[in-house]
């Protein structure tokens, strides 16, 4: 699943390895459904997502680092 959704990512846009997270991550930006990290570790698929409420909207300059710290937490969680 993750490697399937990434190579369709990858063929859409822009798209960066975020190392040291799960057994494999990225993160990507959409202009219509924002900024996302997703990553894999063992059974777990995890998708996170921001986007501006209002369009126009400025939206954090360390979006990336923010998602990856959650998503370094949610896992943590889940495997504990």
């Amino acid at each position: 699943m993750y490697e399937g959704l990434r190579g369709v990512q990858q063929d859409s846009g822009p798209m960066s390895d975020i190392a040291g997270l799960g057994a494999g991550a990225y993160s990507y930006t959409d202009e219509l459904t924002g900024t996302h990290v997703v990553v894999y570790d063992n059974n777990l698929y995890l998708t996170l997502g921001a986007a501006p409420l209002r369009p126009g909207a400025a939206m954090p300059g360390d979006l990336v680092d923010r998602l990856t710290r959650v998503a370094s937490a949610a896992l943590s969680g889940l495997h504990g």
